[in-house]
């Protein structure tokens, strides 16, 4: 199980969007010193010591949380490829879901609220999950042309 490249891509995918939870997808600095940020709950303005939630969302939470179950699961289904590459291209449509989400909500942000962007690590992680999902469809789609010519070889 480990020993399949897959694997690592799957376990990347399943653990990435973990960060998000915490840390912010995106950061915006504005006149002064509040700041908007995307997090896992929505839009958030940040005041000095209080926070305001602009815009609550359940996709990001949901998108988040849907990216590593599936991905885990996909991990634990290493013998059925077939079922695996599923779980996996839902996996990277979701994961792409959740790109396009933060790209609008930062062109919400940067139009809406006349706030620049900065760079936060977590604004890394929707085109991580994009790229590890592919990689890992790429290594079961392998596999499964690598069985495919030992049957014909028998």
């Amino acid at each position: 199980m480990i020993q399949r490249i897959q694997t690592l891509w799957l376990m990347i995918s399943t653990l990435a969007p973990l960060y998000l939870v915490k840390g912010a997808i995106g950061k915006f600095t504005s006149a002064g010193q509040e700041y908007y940020r995307i997090g896992f709950r929505g839009i958030e303005l940040h005041n000095g010591a209080k926070m305001e939630i602009i815009q609550s969302s359940v996709a990001i939470p949901a998108m988040v949380i849907l990216i590593s179950v599936i991905s885990l699961i996909a991990v634990a289904l290493y013998k059925n490829r077939k079922i695996q590459r599923v779980l996996v291209l839902i996996a990277f449509t979701i994961s792409a879901g959740l790109l396009l989400l933060t790209v609008y909500h930062t062109w919400q942000i940067a139009g809406e609220f006349n706030a620049g962007i900065r760079f936060v690590p977590g604004l890394l992680v929707p085109p991580l999950l994009c790229l590890t999902t592919l990689l890992a469809f790429r290594g079961i789609s392998r596999d499964e042309e690598i069985v495919r010519s030992y049957d014909r070889l028998r």
